[in-house]
């Protein structure tokens, strides 16, 4: 589970990092990455992956009600 957890921070710090200068408010996910990246550091991997999926369903619903933000 340590593979898919790290490859599912990347992704969002990736997404949060593009989506940011385009919709500020988008860094309002930020503190939800961190508590998945502080679940990794712990060995705490699938608590990891599921703060992840919170991050990502937010990320859909951003996506959908706002164009002109990035692809996950």
């Amino acid at each position: 589970m340590r593979q898919p957890a790290a490859a599912s921070i990347q992704l969002c710090y990736r997404w949060l990092e593009a989506a940011a200068p385009i919709l500020p408010q988008a860094a309002a996910l930020a503190p939800g990455l961190v508590t998945a990246v502080q679940q990794y550091t712990a060995h705490q991997y699938a608590a990891s992956l599921n703060q992840t999926a919170a991050v990502f369903h937010a990320v859909q619903h951003l996506r959908s009600t706002v164009p002109g933000l990035p692809a996950l």
